[in-house]
């Protein structure tokens, strides 16, 4: 076990999995991610879904990218002069998105359920993260995620009333909606590359 992240995960009060997930991607899974994953439907669709969402963000614009994984958002984070800040509860995906960006301070260690920072952020991004956990732990991230943040940008496996196939982790979408505080609100849900995987915006209407 990774002592640095059982330091971030230690007294969250997380699931199981949740605790799976944190501990997952270390070592060669992080080596092999990018490679693994680069050339898959999903992955494309969700990067052209990404600038999609932020199409008219200006520049500025600030973001929290958790996790970030290997950085895969930055490049384009940059093109657009955005402040952007990745964080990820792995040492080494964190080791791997720092040579993409141009200063240290963009890059650091961070538990999705327990946000380290005094900033609030005009857009909190999480892609492909959701689905790997509990519905507790999503309604705890969720949670965090609006206390730092004013719009919440997020993949997540939606289950439909006559869904075309069965998957394992999909949560129904009043999940998503009792994990909202008062004032926030669903913007946007739509489908990525299949019709129960989706793309969706919360925002804080009343800020």
């Amino acid at each position: 076990m990774d002592r640095k992240i059982s330091a971030q995960i230690d007294g969250c009060n997380i699931s199981e999995k949740a605790v799976f997930t944190s501990m997952r991607y270390t070592g060669k899974v992080v080596e092999k991610y990018e490679k693994k994953r680069a050339n898959q439907e999903k992955w494309k669709f969700e990067d052209l879904k990404v600038r999609e969402y932020l199409n008219r963000a200006l520049r500025g614009t600030s973001i929290l990218d958790i996790p970030c994984g290997t950085g895969r958002f930055f490049s384009y984070y940059q093109k657009r002069y955005f402040k952007f800040i990745g964080m990820d509860i792995s040492p080494d995906m964190i080791e791997r998105a720092s040579k993409k960006t141009t200063y240290e301070d963009q890059v650091r260690l961070g538990n999705i359920f327990d946000i380290d920072t005094c900033t609030v952020f005009d857009v909190v991004v999480c892609i492909r993260f959701l689905n790997l956990i509990e519905p507790e732990d999503v309604t705890k991230a969720l949670k965090e995620m609006q206390r730092v943040g004013r719009r919440i940008i997020f993949t997540l496996r939606v289950k439909q009333r006559h869904p075309l196939r069965h998957y394992h982790h999909a949560y129904p979408l009043s999940l998503i909606k009792k994990s909202l505080l008062p004032g926030w609100e669903i913007s946007r849900n739509e489908r990525v590359h299949e019709r129960d995987y989706r793309m969706i915006e919360v925002i804080d209407a009343m800020g």
